[in-house]
């Protein structure tokens, strides 16, 4: 938020006004879609796929 001064505030007449807003809802947008695989832990693939299960991990960490 700014911290910025108001140099005119408002009047008692404004204060009194109803506001309205309308709140709607907008679609929602998937930026990162990894689609689940599922494997036996005795695979062949079981040990790239827990590299890329962490890796996905550390992403995600990332974005907050």
């Amino acid at each position: 938020m700014s911290s910025e001064v108001l140099d005119d505030l408002p009047t008692e007449k404004e204060l009194d006004e109803v506001v309205t807003r309308t709140l709607q809802m907008s679609d929602m947008h998937f930026f990162l879609n990894v689609p689940d695989v599922r494997v036996s832990s005795a695979s062949a693939d079981a040990a790239a796929l827990a590299e890329r299960n962490e890796a996905y991990a550390e992403v995600c960490l990332s974005l907050f």
